[in-house]
């Protein structure tokens, strides 16, 4: 087998030991990386049989083998080689071998290396998952919330799955990521997922990753999914309780076995990941009607976390707005009607809503104070259920019970835009209004 002078360029670039010979084991080339290791000299031992110039050499066994010999241990010139002994073979015939060696020194060189890199890609894979909140994070010092702070505390010590449940905007996330920060994962990533943002095949393949070629659209070279990427980590599943059946039925497996398929594989892989769970739906009420799987609700609800809805906790309304403002760097005050408003209000929203408002009435005002005239126009009507005017028109003035079933179904029909009026969102609504399904019927007089 003859080498091109391109080729032999090519070949004397490398580091490595290079040595070739045809099928009769006659030398057709050797670079300057093995007349290194060996002292021979390339021009001189070309053309010549390899038996007669190493004797000891083994790469004439390939020839008949077929097959390769690899990382032979070598002594050269007291120096340790490990040397790979490979056949070439075209259209099914062996047309040569070649023998390529490295050195132990050199091996152990880049294994440390390749050990570095690790170590960096982890580190910056932690970076790219890191946290932001902690515990210390929180703001508020009711009692329902330092209860929940308290018992959070308690399980983020603990390795088990958690189900965190609350209305949306009560910091479900916050409180997953302070149990991650305080846990002893928190050197590893921590993935969050939303549910309810993917479909069904999207879904699943963010979670367990998929193989080359699983489905359209798929990358050529396939992914992880996120239990992977978490390893020895956390995933949060916000919104589980949107997850289709199917994918149930996949995390569940999971649960049971450790273990997870990547699509279009048949090869399982072992995963270390704690599982948090968010759920502003009541699991136990789709678990009754058959929209998620009881078997995966008992494992999901080893512990449950439930966060207090913010009218749950108005001693906190005040101190949160201050919070919201002192976090922009601005010297902006409330006025006390502005402050009434704040803790009058029941705020479906939570949080995230205070925070919304806060922020939309400080870019308003114009003088540094936040006052009623500045509220968002959806809340304009409610404004006047919570901060009534003293001054009334004397064909305004109406019996108080009259009143007050006035207000309270200008209310209720408020929650309902926001929630539907299906069987889903009466349940919501009579659960935000802390009455029971049937006591919301009597109100609408059904």
């Amino acid at each position: 087998m003859k080498v091109s002078p391109e080729t032999q360029l090519i070949l004397n670039a490398i580091y490595s030991p290079l040595l070739m010979i045809d099928p009769e084991g006659t030398i057709t080339f050797a670079n300057q990386g093995y007349q290194k290791m060996t002292d021979l000299i390339p021009a001189e031992i070309i053309g010549k049989k390899l038996k007669d110039v190493r004797p000891d050499s083994r790469l004439t066994e390939v020839l008949d083998l077929k097959h390769p010999l690899l990382t032979i241990r070598r002594e050269i010139k007291g120096k340790e080689f490990f040397t790979n002994l490979v056949p070439i073979i075209e259209n099914n015939q062996v047309i040569g071998a070649i023998s390529s060696s490295i050195e132990s020194t050199d091996l152990k060189m880049y294994k440390e290396r390749l050990q570095k890199s690790e170590v960096t890609i982890k580190q910056l894979k932690n970076k790219v998952y890191a946290t932001r909140y902690t515990f210390d994070s929180i703001q508020g010092h009711s009692s329902a919330l330092l209860a929940t702070i308290q018992l959070a505390k308690k399980i983020a010590k603990r390795d088990s799955t958690v189900l965190i449940q609350g209305e949306s905007g009560t910091g479900k996330e916050l409180f997953a990521q302070s149990i991650h920060n305080s846990s002893e994962r928190q050197n590893a990533p921590f993935i969050p997922i939303n549910c309810a943002s993917l479909n069904t095949e999207m879904l699943e393949s963010e979670l367990f990753g998929y193989t080359s070629g699983s489905f359209t659209g798929a990358k050529k070279e396939g992914k992880n999914g996120v239990f992977v990427e978490a390893e020895g980590g956390t995933v949060f599943l916000d919104e589980i309780g949107e997850m289709d059946l199917s994918v149930q039925t996949k995390l569940l497996r999971f649960f049971q076995e450790r273990r997870i398929r990547p699509l279009g594989s048949s090869k399982e892989i072992p995963i270390n990941v704690r599982i948090i769970c968010a759920s502003n739906r009541d699991l136990d009420g789709l678990v009754k009607s058959k929209k998620f799987k009881h078997d995966l609700f008992f494992r999901l609800a080893t512990f449950t976390l439930n966060i207090p809805a913010l009218r749950e906790r108005k001693e906190d309304i005040i101190p949160l707005a201050e919070f919201f403002l002192e976090r922009q760097g601005s010297a902006i005050m409330m006025d006390s009607a502005f402050e009434g408003f704040l803790k009058a209000y029941e705020w479906p929203g939570n949080i995230r809503e205070l925070q919304n408002v806060i922020e939309y009435c400080s870019v308003m005002t114009t003088n540094d104070k936040l006052t009623t005239d500045l509220l968002p126009k959806y809340l304009a009507n409610y404004q006047h259920t919570v901060t009534p005017t003293t001054e009334l028109a004397e064909e305004d003035i109406i019996p108080l019970k009259q009143y007050v079933k006035q207000k309270e179904n200008d209310y209720i029909a408020e929650l309902f835009k926001r929630n539907g009026t299906d069987i889903e969102g009466k349940k919501k609504t009579a659960k935000q209004l802390g009455i029971s399904l049937a006591t919301l019927y009597n109100k609408l007089g059904m």
